[in-house]
């Protein structure tokens, strides 16, 4: 990533801190997130608390960046990713937002359609919902039983997608409310506590990435120091610079001594060319299996020929 991409990204957030501290937006944000039939005071409540969540997530001291190859690396391993449940060791940080290269599409749901925002922004017309996401965040925050107050032993993540200019140009520079969904920590549950949580379109992508930053073929980067005239605009404005990173793939990639020891099982006489792919890890601290990435690698003697076998797609229902 660029350093004037970079620049970009941290005047849209910045630019979006500053909407989102007006008094017009919040009444706004609020009211397209309470519910339009017979809204109840903790509707009002519950609008309220994730609008001061969405702003502390734009608030968090790390930002991360996607850089393109590893954003491709989690949609490839997205597509045969199995549903896990999500725990608090899995979290890079307890608050965070991530920019991404391009926009993703998160579907909406039947019963909570949020992540919805008006097709002109000065103008009272009707919404659309909005597939594209820019950039995602999240939130640990404490359990709670939906419309009673009744607090529940355990933590979860708001878990936050944020729609920019470049998703829907109608709108100003900045970053807007879209979708939103609870995700709770499995790990912190107590239990003897029943929590029904079915697995929600919108977990795929930040599930995926947060196994694989976890991984050896990814790094977290410190980017160089930002240019002086982004330090003193946020500095003019009164909004403190936050810490960012870059997320990438590691420059060299090997198989894990696991893959080459199953390899000498065997004898191959020649080369052929292993896809990515999920694997199932036993991990005794938690007991419980995880799924780990298996980088692409070529296996085989270095001196035997390439065989480059086609894939073949079974289309059958």
């Amino acid at each position: 990533m660029t350093n004037v991409k970079l620049d970009y990204v941290m005047d849209e957030l910045l630019d979006a801190r500053k909407l989102w501290d007006t008094r017009q937006f919040r009444e706004i944000a609020v009211m397209d997130t309470i519910p339009k039939n017979d809204p109840t005071e903790d509707d009002v409540d519950n609008a309220i608390r994730i609008l001061t969540s969405e702003r502390r997530i734009l608030d968090s001291p790390d930002i991360f960046f996607v850089e393109p190859d590893m954003h491709r690396l989690v949609l490839a391993a997205m597509e045969t990713f199995e549903p896990e449940p999500l725990l608090s060791t899995d979290l890079i940080t307890p608050t965070g937002y991530v920019r991404l290269p391009e926009a993703i599409e998160v579907p909406p749901t039947k019963d909570s359609p949020a992540g919805f925002v008006k097709k002109n922004w000065e103008a009272d017309e009707d919404y659309d919902y909005l597939p594209k996401h820019s950039a995602f965040g999240w939130e640990t925050q404490g359990l709670a039983v939906e419309g009673t107050g009744e607090v529940l032993e355990g933590k979860a993540i708001l878990l936050v997608y944020f729609h920019t200019n470049a998703d829907f140009p109608a709108l100003p520079t900045g970053l807007y409310p879209g979708r939103y969904v609870g995700w709770p920590l499995k790990d912190t549950l107590n239990d003897n506590q029943r929590l029904a949580t079915e697995w929600h379109p919108a977990y795929l992508y930040p599930r995926v990435f947060f196994r694989l930053v976890m991984q050896r073929l990814t790094e977290v980067a410190a980017l160089p120091p930002l240019p002086r005239e982004v330090r003193r605009r946020h500095k003019r404005e009164g909004y403190e610079l936050p810490r960012y990173s870059v997320i990438r793939l590691r420059r060299h990639s090997r198989p894990s001594a696991t893959d080459e020891e199953a390899e000498r099982k065997w004898k191959l006489n020649y080369r052929t060319v292993t896809r990515g792919h999920w694997r199932q890890q036993w991990y005794p601290s938690i007991q419980a299996h995880r799924q780990i990435w298996i980088d692409e690698f070529i296996r085989g003697p270095e001196d035997a020929e390439l065989v480059i076998r086609p894939r073949v797609f079974d289309v059958r229902d």
